[in-house]
Parts: C-alpha cells; structure tokens; sequence
C-alpha cells in the first residue's frame, strides 16, 4: 500500500511539472499576440475586481500555507536532512515577504481582475504543493550538498535575486505620494537633470552658492536597475527562482523557473511599451528585463 501511494505521489508532482512547463509555454505565446489584463493593461471589460493587498494577500498565501503544513507534518521524512530544510526556507521566505509583507506596502494599488486572481490563486496552490511535498518527502541530497558548487551558486543568484526584487518594488511604491494611483517613470537620473535646471537660475542670482552645492542636496542616483530595464522587479524575481532551481538541482524547481520566466517576460514586454507609448520622454536605451540583452 505504502508503494503504490508513493507511486500515485511521483506522477502527481510529474504531472504538476509537465503542466507548469506547458502553462508556461501557453501564457508565453498568448502574451505575445496580447498583453496580460493586469494592472495598466487591464481592459475596462474587467468589471469584477478585487482590491490590489486583498488580491496579493489571498493568492499568495497557498504557497506560503502548504509548505508550513508539511513542516508541522509528522509524516515528512526528508525535513530531517539539512539541505532539504534550507531549500523549503528558501521558498518561504520569498513568500513570507509576498504574501504577509509586501500586499500591505502597497500604495494606491490597481484593483486586480478577479479571474486573474483566480489563476494566480490556482498557480500558487499547485506550485506550493509541488515544491513543499517534493522537498519534505521526494528529494534526496548528498551529505556534503550544502558545500556542492551549484548550491553555493544558486544560493548567491536567489539571494541576489530576491533583494534585486525587493528593492525594485521599494522604488516603485516611492514614486507615488501617499493616495497617488497614476503611473510614473522609475528612474533618477533624469530627476536630477531636471532638477539641477530648475535650480540654475538660483544658483546665478545667489552668492556664494554654487550648482554643486545645490546639486549635492540629498539626491543621489538611487534608480536601482531602473536605470537599465523597463521591469528590475520582474529581472530580480527570474534570478531569485533560477537560482533556486540551481540550488535544489531539481526538475521540479526548473520548472517554477521556467515558467516564472514565460510569465514575467511577456507582462515585462507589455510594461515597455506601455511606458514607450505613454511617455514621450522614456529613455529609448532603457531594455525590457535583461540589462544590455533585452
């Protein structure tokens, strides 16, 4: 009995990865004839929303709820090995902040389709199960895995990953003043271009006050990879799963990454031209999601 159970287990989580791999796929190709109806792109025929922190909450919280249950789970043999603990924290971590943190720093938030909220619901649901089950019953690691090169490796990209992300989201939310809900351009630079200009005339008519002085006032060139592509949070979440799927050296993991990359690289594409149509004055050498690629 405990044989075939297990059995009925591994084509399971097979079957979660083959699906993931081809809903990458699918939302891949669509987002290429149409962009996703989320946030900026939403179409007004969205009427049933849900509010942007309620939304993120909700959706997020599977992926955050499963793996728990399955670490207070008696029955999760592979929770006593090290590198299999380290990776589940891994994952929970990540959705510690997206779920607890990060729905309630939202500013002014785009209230979300529901039907998307739905997906996002039902994604984070299966991938939650997919990884937490794998990780506390299926996987098997060396005992010296936690010194393995691609540990080290993907533990690095995942952490970088991760704070790339939090940061980006961190600029994002401060480009809008309390009770704003519009859309700016994320960036510095240009900020400090016009503000130098806006300071000249004050500069001229003042003694002994300079434009270097002025220019030193607490603004520093703080955009982040902002500076470089149009979608810094998206860049950062694909290093964040890539490097997990390094770290775990599973398919299961390589499938999240997978498909965490079809997703965010069409929403990315979508967010470019958005901007480029939207605001004349958005750098042209500014790429999508890859800094200098695309």
């Amino acid at each position: 009995m405990a044989t075939a159970t297990a059995v009925a287990e591994e084509r399971l989580l097979s079957a979660l990865v083959y699906l993931q791999c081809a809903a990458g796929c699918l939302i891949l190709g669509v987002n290429q004839q149409r962009n996703s109806p989320y946030g900026r792109q939403a179409t007004p025929r969205c009427r049933l929303r849900v509010p942007a922190r309620v939304a993120w909450a909700v959706q997020e919280l599977p992926s955050l709820a499963l793996p728990l249950y399955q670490c207070a789970s008696e029955s999760a043999p592979r929770l006593r090995d090290a590198p299999n603990c380290i990776l589940l924290a891994m994952f929970l971590v990540h959705y510690v902040q997206r779920s607890l943190i990060y729905p309630f720093l939202i500013r002014g938030g785009t209230p979300m389709p529901l039907f998307s909220c739905i997906l996002a619901t039902m994604f984070c649901t299966g991938n939650g199960y997919l990884q937490s089950r794998y990780l506390s019953h299926c996987a098997v690691y060396a005992d010296d895995w936690l010194r393995d090169p691609r540990f080290l490796m993907g533990f690095g990209l995942w952490l970088m990953g991760m704070l790339i992300n939090i940061h980006s989201d961190h600029i994002l939310r401060n480009l809008r003043k309390p009770g704003d809900t519009g859309y700016k351009i994320p960036r510095v630079f240009s900020q400090l271009c016009r503000h130098s200009a806006q300071l000249e005339p004050l500069a001229q008519t003042t003694p002994g006050l300079s434009r270097t002085h002025l220019s030193g006032t607490k603004l520093q060139p703080k955009g982040g990879l902002f500076e470089y592509v149009t979608a810094a949070n998206y860049f950062g979440e694909i290093v964040e799963w890539g490097g997990y799927a390094l770290a775990s050296w599973s398919v299961e993991g390589a499938a999240f990454a997978f498909f965490t990359f079809c997703f965010l690289c069409g929403r990315a594409k979508g967010h470019h031209q958005w901007y480029l149509q939207n605001f004349e004055e958005y750098p042209k050498f500014r790429k999508i999601l890859i800094p200098f690629l695309f």
